[in-house]
């Protein structure tokens, strides 16, 4: 069998389409963010009473109680790391085109 080679992928920007982008970091977490502060405004803060047991809830409740308990640990927990990540990977790319640009002597 003989391989054929494969022509790059190439994205909108002329990047190479595996090429990884940090962005993704700040839309997940933009979308994690969102999705916990609505469900903070719905109120669903209420049905996490189903942990200690105080209160005999439906199973509508229970569901959004450990949905908004989820989210709540995603917000606090992976959010953070995330917008880390994404600073960290910038400031590494962004020194990475300092060193391999060569100033004119």
């Amino acid at each position: 069998m003989s391989e054929r080679a494969r022509p790059p992928c190439r994205d909108s920007d002329g990047r190479d389409a595996f090429q990884f982008k940090g962005r993704r970091f700040i839309g997940y977490s933009l979308f994690l963010s969102a999705t916990f502060l609505l469900f903070r405004l719905a109120g669903f803060r209420e049905y996490t009473s189903v942990l200690s047991g105080t209160e005999a809830l439906g199973s509508l409740q229970r569901f959004l109680g450990f949905a908004y308990i989820i989210l709540y640990f995603l917000f606090a927990g992976v959010v953070p790391i995330l917008l880390i990540a994404f600073f960290l990977l910038n400031a590494a790319s962004f020194i990475k085109r300092r060193l391999l640009v060569s100033e004119p002597e």
